[in-house]
């Protein structure tokens, strides 16, 4: 079972108003006053935008929704994976202010949107007439005269590549992309992730993997080196005809099972043949029932323990949602950086014609 959202309330099978008698719904259990609202997939029931944070302009986006509780696995129903569901969203129209999905095969909701985008770019770049020959002219300078360069700026997608070197003007180009602040912090984010938080999150994830594996070896030795004492037959003769009786007192084995947790699990160094030999040590000494809430090396050893019941499965849902949570900021952060680039390199570009133009060379093109 996952975490809630810190703004989520505890579940509440609340269904009627006690007072009112009237039905109630979503997180804060009010009757439905005609606000926006969004049906749960997986527990049927309805849900405030407001109430789940969700913008009311992303209506159109939902492709099927699923509550904070029905993601924690406290309602829903696990997927063939094992994970619960996450809500899905419909890809939005590439148009800034249109939050309508896209069509099938198209970055649009419509073709009117699609055009309206395009026209939106040109808009950007047009140049009257009269000054197309001085932009003509101004690209040729920048391209130091040579006609692959030149050709190269034609390219639809160049100004999401790096500068080329040979079109570097270093004052210029550390002055507008190298020192920006915003681009600079969007990597450092970036690294952060890449090269601190994700390892640090792996490890932590393999160490509890390697540490369930080794409770579940302790476990296994634990009932390897009890005695499994069957039902004793003790057989007498009366005439020719055997009669069995069973000894009082003696009973079938039963299955233990430490519960295992510790606050710190990379305290926990014994091999499972070391704490198994403590353990026993441990049971020699008094009755098992005098350690029932004792720890064992900073693990414990209680057999039926509710405080700590289920506890590596929790902490193991919790790692992959943050490991999820992780990818998702990470995707979000290359986005922003290749946002960012594309704007600076707009701006270099443009600085760029604007010196050529000022040291007025001469328009020529060589093969």
């Amino acid at each position: 079972m996952l975490m809630l959202p810190s703004w989520c309330p505890a579940y509440s099978s609340v269904k009627v108003d006690p007072s009112t008698g009237s039905e109630v719904f979503c997180i804060c259990k009010k009757p439905d006053e005609g606000d926006l609202m969004v049906g749960c997939d997986g527990c049927d029931d309805w849900f405030h935008f407001k109430c789940m944070k969700i913008p009311e302009k992303y209506s159109h986006l939902v492709s099927g929704y699923y509550c904070p509780y029905c993601q924690a696995g406290i309602t829903g129903t696990p997927l063939e994976s094992g994970e619960f569901p996450r809500t899905k969203w419909k890809r939005k129209c590439r148009l800034d202010n249109c939050y309508e999905p896209c069509q099938d095969r198209s970055k649009y909701c419509s073709e009117a949107h699609g055009r309206l985008y395009i026209q939106t770019l040109l808009d950007k770049v047009s140049i009257p007439e009269h000054d197309s020959k001085r932009f003509i002219g101004d690209m040729i300078r920048a391209s130091n005269n040579d006609v692959s360069q030149f050709n190269e700026m034609g390219d639809k997608d160049f100004i999401d590549k790096d500068i080329p070197k040979h079109m570097i003007n270093q004052e210029l180009y550390d002055k507008i992309i190298k020192n920006d602040k915003d681009l600079n912090n969007l990597n450092d984010q970036i690294n952060v992730c890449k090269n601190k938080t994700f390892p640090e999150l792996k490890d932590n994830l393999e160490i509890l993997q390697n540490f369930i594996k080794w409770l579940d070896s302790v476990n296994t030795l634990l009932n390897t080196n009890e005695t499994n004492v069957n039902d004793v037959d003790d057989t007498t003769h009366v005439g020719n005809k055997r009669k069995s009786k069973k000894k009082k007192g003696v009973q079938r084995h039963k299955v233990k099972k430490i519960c295992g947790y510790t606050r710190n699990l990379k305290d926990v160094t014994l091999s499972c043949e070391e704490f198994i030999s403590q353990y026993c040590k441990l049971m020699e000494q008094e009755e098992e029932e005098a350690y029932a809430d004792e720890m064992l090396n900073g693990v414990c050893i209680k057999l039926k323990c509710n405080k700590h019941s289920d506890w590596t499965s929790m902490r193991l849902d919790q790692l992959k949602q943050q490991m999820r949570s992780l990818e998702s900021h990470k995707q979000r952060l290359d986005l922003l950086v290749k946002t960012r680039e594309k704007q600076l390199h707009i701006q270099y570009y443009e600085q760029l014609l604007v010196l050529k133009q000022q040291l007025q060379q001469p328009i020529a093109l060589t093969q």
